[in-house]
C-alpha cells in the first residue's frame, strides 16, 4: 500500500442554505497520479449527531480517483466529513461546512 494524498472540495461552497444539495468531492492521488480505490470511505456527521458511512458502493465517480457525493443540506448547523483510503492508497481528510437557515421556507 502507498501512501497517498487527498484534495476535498465543496460545492457550491462551505457556507449553505438548509434545502441546497452539497456535493463534496475528493480526489485521491499517489505520487501526483489520481489512484482509483475501492476501500475509500466518507463519514458525515450532522448537527444532530447522526453520522452517516458512504463507501466505494455508493458514492459516484467522474473519472480515476474522484469521488462524489451529494448531500441534501436538511438541517441548520455544522457537518463534518472524514474521508479515508485504506486500499491502494493510505490517505485521509476532513472538513466541514456550514447550514444557515433561510427565512423562506
Amino acid at each position: 500500500m502507498a501512501n497517498g494524498s487527498m484534495s476535498v472540495s465543496v460545492a457550491p461552497s462551505d457556507c449553505v442554505h438548509k434545502g441546497q444539495v452539497v456535493t463534496i468531492q475528493n480526489t485521491l492521488s499517489v505520487g501526483g497520479t489520481n489512484t482509483a480505490s475501492t476501500g475509500i470511505t466518507m463519514k458525515l456527521l450532522d448537527p444532530s449527531g447522526n453520522t452517516d458511512t458512504y463507501t466505494s458502493s455508493n458514492m459516484s465517480s467522474t473519472s480515476t480517483g474522484i469521488y462524489i457525493i451529494d448531500v441534501v443540506a436538511d438541517e441548520e448547523g455544522i457537518f463534518q466529513y472524514y474521508w479515508t483510503s485504506t486500499n491502494t492508497a493510505q490517505a485521509a481528510a476532513s472538513g466541514q461546512f456550514t447550514v444557515l437557515d433561510t427565512p423562506f421556507n
